[in-house]
Order: structure tokens, then C-alpha cells, then sequence
């Protein structure tokens, strides 16, 4: 079913991308959410400019993954960094920029803390991702900058 919504993403119809990401997120095991389901939710609110739905979507995944064993137990895990990345972009364009910084700069912690751990393969992809996105973030708020005409 996932691939399902992936397709439905790859031939760019998010509606039926999010109606399937929807039923998986309710269809987790033993009557719970799929919070796999729901990190890529999150991503897909992200993706259509639903801000404060990606906000909430990632608030409510992040517990999850920092408890998961596979994911060693905290945030040093690529899926935890991307889950914080996806919050702070959400917050960012929500014009919340104090609260972005703390959660980039928690992001850019645990991106640090990857290195000689189970996951120090994936660091410099992951503080390359971090950087080209604090560019992006950056260059989305001057973009917003009106100047007055006082």
C-alpha cells in the first residue's frame, strides 16, 4: 500500500498520495497509528504548504522514533535528524523563527553526535542535507522581507 502512495506522489497527485498515507497512519499494528506512515505525512503536509499539520505531524512522530530500538534509542538516527529537519522547516515558514533556531541547532547536535556511532556512515550526508537546508530556510525568509515604503 505504501508504493501505492509513493506512485501516487512520483506521478504527482498528492491528494491520492495523502488518502493512502492517511489509511496506513490508522491501519498500524494492534489498533495503534503507523508512525512511519505519519512521518511521511508530515512531510507530505510539509511538501503542500500545510505548515502547522507537518508541525504537529512531526511533533507526534519524534517521540517515537528517539524511543525505537532500531533507531538507537535518541536522535542521533538519520530518521530522527530528517523528523527534526521537517519541524524546524515547518516552524521556519510558520514565521517562528526563535523556535526553528532551537530545533536546528538540536538538529545540528545530533548530526555531531552521529559521528562514531551506529549511524556515522550517514553524517556527512546528513550535515550536508542540514546545510543546503538552513540555505533554503534562509534565503525563503529574505524572500518574504518586504521592505516598507515609509
Amino acid at each position: 500500500m505504501m508504493s501505492l502512495g509513493y506512485m501516487a506522489h512520483e506521478l504527482g497527485d498528492p491528494d491520492t498520495h495523502e488518502a493512502i498515507t492517511r489509511e496506513l497512519v490508522q491501519s498500524g499494528p494492534n489498533n495503534t497509528k503507523d508512525m512511519s506512515a505519519l512521518h511521511r505525512l508530515s512531510c507530505l503536509f510539509e511538501d503542500t504548504g500545510r505548515f502547522p499539520e507537518a508541525e504537529a505531524a512531526a511533533r507526534e512522530v519524534l517521540p517515537w522514533m528517539e524511543q525505537h530500538p532500531l533507531l538507537g534509542g535518541g536522535r542521533e538516527s538519520p530518521q530522527a535528524v530528517g523528523c527534526m529537519r521537517t519541524l524546524a522547516r515547518s516552524l521556519w515558514k510558520q514565521g517562528r523563527y526563535a523556535e526553528a533556531d532551537d530545533w536546528l541547532a538540536q538538529c545540528r547536535r545530533a548530526i555531531a553526535g552521529m559521528r562514531g556511532g551506529r549511524f556515522a556512515k550517514y553524517c556527512e550526508d546528513e550535515l550536508a542535507t542540514f546545510e543546503a537546508d538552513e540555505a533554503a530556510l534562509e534565503a525563503w525568509r529574505a524572500r518574504r522581507i518586504v521592505p516598507s515604503c515609509a
